[in-house]
């Protein structure tokens, strides 16, 4: 079974999936770094299953439950 290659995302399409505001990604590179990233010389690029991975990881079933 061969590998299939993740689509690379720019900041812009991340944050239309994540209905997030302009710069979200940029802050959260360099505060937290939730996300993976590659860089791809001055360019930062993110794999949709890092982005997915990231959605699945922040369900909560309560505003009580820890992260």
């Amino acid at each position: 079974m061969q590998n299939e290659i993740s689509p690379l995302l720019t900041d812009r399409e991340v944050e239309r999936i994540l209905r997030v505001g302009k710069g979200w990604c940029a802050k959260d590179r360099l505060a937290r770094g939730r996300i993976p990233h590659v860089r791809l010389g001055r360019s930062c690029r993110y794999r949709l299953t890092d982005v997915m991975a990231f959605v699945e990881s922040s369900i909560r079933n309560s505003t009580s439950e820890a992260a």
